[in-house]
């Protein structure tokens, strides 16, 4: 097929994951991540954008050219129609590449809830990031997972379709340890040197351990975030 009847399609959420899209749209080519300033990502059950106007936000994202197929196949998984009433609206990024201005078409969420995806959908998207050799904004992902339940929204539109789709359980977010129970155990030898020292000694003996545990917890992801 030839290049200049392919579309520019700028991904952001689970589109990036090349497995996926390969089922989606088999005639998509990739090309390059592209991190796109000013926004944010954000979750309303699935992945949007929004523009932030701040210089230190950027959204990472991947590009492709897609077919006229492959778009009415995307159409209808991201749920567009004509008269912009559907799940996603499409909106377009004007680029410049090799010298020529062309323009990169790409879906915005037509609601304004949040509400955090679920585990199965952010494990899609990451797996996305490291299609693109993204793997450094990881930390982006997760943060706004963490944005989903500190802002969390759910508008009935939201709550209805996470009921069609059966109530998945949220993913957790590992940037905020709340509640983090470490459990230290001290052999007998310990606890005999224990007693014989001040409580405040002991207590700053252990303290280290403790520490590292906890940091240890939240990195694999033990933590969880406040239901909102």
């Amino acid at each position: 097929m030839a290049e200049n009847k392919m579309t520019l399609y700028w991904s952001f959420g689970r589109n990036m994951n090349v497995a996926e899209m390969k089922r989606r749209a088999p005639d998509a080519v990739k090309l390059v991540h592209l991190r796109v300033p000013n926004g944010l990502l954000m979750f309303r059950g699935v992945a949007d954008v929004e523009w932030s106007g701040s210089s230190g936000d950027y959204v990472p994202g991947g590009l492709w050219r897609i077919s006229a197929q492959d778009e009415k196949n995307l159409d209808r998984f991201e749920g567009w129609n004509k008269d912009e009433t559907g799940l996603y609206v499409k909106r377009y990024l004007t680029l410049q590449i090799d010298g020529a201005v062309e323009r990169a078409m790409y879906y915005k969420h037509s609601s304004e809830g949040i509400m955090p995806p679920s585990d199965e959908y952010i494990d899609a998207i990451a797996q996305g990031y490291r299609d693109f050799d993204l793997e450094s904004d990881l930390i982006r992902l997760e943060e706004a997972l963490q944005r989903s339940w500190d802002q969390r929204r759910k508008t009935p539109d939201l709550h209805h379709r996470w009921v069609r789709k059966g109530s998945y359980a949220f993913a957790k977010s590992t940037l905020k340890p709340t509640n983090v129970v470490v459990d230290v155990k001290l052999s007998k030898k310990a606890r005999k040197k224990a007693k014989l020292k001040a409580a405040e000694k002991a207590s700053r003996r252990w303290w280290p351990e403790e520490s590292r545990l906890i940091k240890k917890s939240h990195v694999n992801g033990c933590s969880q975030p406040p239901e909102k």
